[in-house]
């Protein structure tokens, strides 16, 4: 639905007949940005001024308790030169019961929607989720006291997971300024021929990958960085795909990690060889495996199945401190293992769509209150019930407040359908304000999540990475304008690096990687950890077959100048955080000094 330029444009939807309304959600999905906002009446009666609707955003309005009953929506939206566009109306309804409780035995459909809630209450109970009896106490469930907040400055942690094992040596890939034969590696009589130009350890990419998935040298296949002499070579190319991380990395904003995975402690190629011998140092278990690396990344503790999210324990260490920090918790896509955490439920956001509420919360908030606000004798039953108030509670003030919250800097994250990524930031971008601002936290971690890199069958990661590059470029500029990027680091992760030598059409599993930390207070313009110096099977030191190489760095070396940078700063306490630290020589955990500026 949409109208011409014209003064005070207006729609109406007419249901009919008068119903009770409870809610309205519209969706924009047109080209252009409402930010200025509309005026919804029912039956001549507000429900609600000034509707932001940013471009590509589904907005939720409350019509409870302000006259929410009629036929006739309108929408209108007031100015000289205006017009409105609309691209769905979903219209919530409730029909309530008479007099003496009971729904009209006239109206079918309305016994259907007395059923439908009745069977919602009896999937919401503790009784239906537990097995021993739920003995109710005399009195209520205390609601838990909400963090206190200091003042003190915000920081946060954001995680772009790229999920499925991005294909990180066609990421980074050596260029030139390569070390001189004989400095750094073991010159054989069969590789002098290869170590006669500056470039070879390019030329052996080249030759381990394969000419036609390699990626090109002098053409725009590659932008090149300069990673200084600390590396086997001193410039490096990034993907063609990335440009906007190659001008973070210039402009002193992003570092590189080279060669980085799931460890429990240092292994050489020899150890691996004879993994099983006696005395063999311990390898984390399922290497190469999708679900096992995944684990030990969110984790950062790879000798613990059952460990918590590295994000989920350092918030846990920020609330837990003697003067603790107000601190949240927000996934992305759904609950994943990293912000898993022993002291706070993570919330839950939708990329579009905000916090997802409960549709009929209004409707039965009555008596699922009476069914769960007590408490219980029986622990299952009251584990249950105590967790099922929380998240309603939470979703509704959390719901609330995002629902109301437009960028002030009027900034649009619209991309191509597709690019999931950008959508995801732009809830962080929101959740961002909205807790520097009402919510006055002082520390928070975000999950975002983009699949589809287990590329067996491409090596084609120019869609991919073009996501990545769109919707990073948008995140930043916003960041930037709330005047919070100094506050925020982003660190970009993959479950492991692939085979070098590629399957004839992709790549494989494999193990170390490299990947990125970027914010204003990175010290970027510098490749941390060890770029591999010889990429050949049975001549690099770190490859263990067709280019699956040992990480030279463990996640744990990141975490420790990300938690250190975030205000984690006790030894104890970090040793506590990231226990396999301590297996590694101390030149291989990084520093704060060493990342931030």
């Amino acid at each position: 639905m949409y109208t011409s330029a014209r003064k005070n444009p207006w729609l109406e939807l007419d249901l009919g007949t008068a119903q009770p309304v409870t809610a309205v959600i519209i969706h924009n999905r047109a080209d252009s940005n409402q930010n200025d906002g509309m005026d919804l009446y029912i039956d001549g009666v507000l429900c609600a001024a000034a509707i932001p609707l940013p471009r590509g955003e589904v907005k939720r309005v409350e019509c409870v308790g302000t006259g929410g009953f009629g036929r006739v929506l309108r929408f209108e939206k007031p100015g000289d030169k205006e017009y409105m566009s609309l691209c769905e109306v979903e219209v919530m309804l409730r029909e309530g019961p008479d007099a003496d409780g009971y729904y009209p035995s006239a109206r079918p459909w309305a016994t259907s929607a007395a059923l439908k809630h009745a069977l919602k209450l009896i999937a919401m109970s503790p009784d239906f989720h537990t097995t021993s009896v739920n003995r109710v106490l005399p009195h209520l469930r205390p609601i838990p006291e909400k963090q206190p907040s200091f003042g003190r400055d915000y920081k946060a942690v954001i995680v772009v997971f790229l999920e499925g094992g991005a294909d990180s040596y066609n990421i980074v890939v050596p260029h030139s300024g390569c070390g001189a034969a004989g400095e750094r590696t073991v010159v054989e009589e069969s590789d002098k021929e290869l170590f006669k130009d500056d470039d070879w350890l390019y030329q052996e990419y080249v030759r381990e990958r394969g000419s036609d998935f390699a990626l090109k040298k002098g053409s725009a296949e590659l932008l090149e960085v300069d990673v200084g002499a600390d590396q086997i070579c001193r410039k490096f190319g990034l993907h063609k795909s990335l440009p906007f991380l190659r001008d973070l990395y210039d402009s002193d904003e992003l570092a590189i990690v080279a060669n980085m995975g799931g460890l429990i402690e240092p292994i050489t190629l020899e150890q691996w060889q004879n993994i099983h011998k006696p005395g063999a140092p311990e390898r984390p278990p399922g290497v190469f495996a999708h679900n096992s690396m995944q684990k030990n990344a969110w984790t950062t503790w790879a000798g613990n199945g059952d460990a918590h999210g590295v994000l989920g324990r350092m918030v846990e260490k920020m609330v837990k401190r003697p003067k603790p920090m107000k601190s949240a918790l927000y996934s992305l896509y759904g609950y994943q293992r990293m912000v898993q955490s022993s002291v706070m439920t993570p919330e839950i956001i939708n990329a579009g769509e905000g916090v997802v509420r409960f549709r009929d919360y209004a409707a039965l908030a009555d008596e699922i209150a009476g069914m769960v606000g007590n408490v219980s004798e029986s622990m299952m039953s009251e584990t249950f019930a105590a967790l099922l108030q929380a998240s309603l509670r939470s979703t509704e003030e959390l719901g609330e407040d995002l629902g109301n919250t437009t960028l002030t800097s009027g900034r649009s994250f619209a991309t191509e359908e597709s690019n999931t990524l950008a959508k995801q930031f732009n809830e962080v971008a929101k959740i961002i304000q909205l807790d520097r601002t009402k919510l006055e936290m002082e520390r928070s971690a975000f999950y975002t999540r983009l699949g589809g890199w287990d590329t067996h069958g491409t090596v084609d990661l120019v869609p991919l990475l073009f996501k990545v590059n769109e919707a990073l470029e948008l995140l930043v500029a916003e960041l930037k304008s709330q005047g919070v990027w100094d506050d925020t680091t982003i660190v970009v992760a993959s479950d492991f690096g692939r085979t070098l030598t590629s399957n004839s059409q992709g790549s494989d599993h494999g193990w170390g990687g490299n990947y990125f930390v970027m914010g204003g207070d990175v010290k970027g313009k510098q490749m941390l950890g060890t770029f591999p110096e010889r990429l050949t099977e049975f001549k690099s030191e770190v490859n263990v077959g067709r280019g699956r190489f040992i990480p030279t760095t463990p996640w744990e070396a990141i975490w420790n100048a990300v938690s250190e940078w975030w205000g984690i700063d006790d030894a104890e306490t970090l040793a506590d955080l990231l226990p396999h630290a301590k297996n590694f020589p101390p030149e291989r955990i990084f520093k704060k000094a060493q990342l931030f500026k």
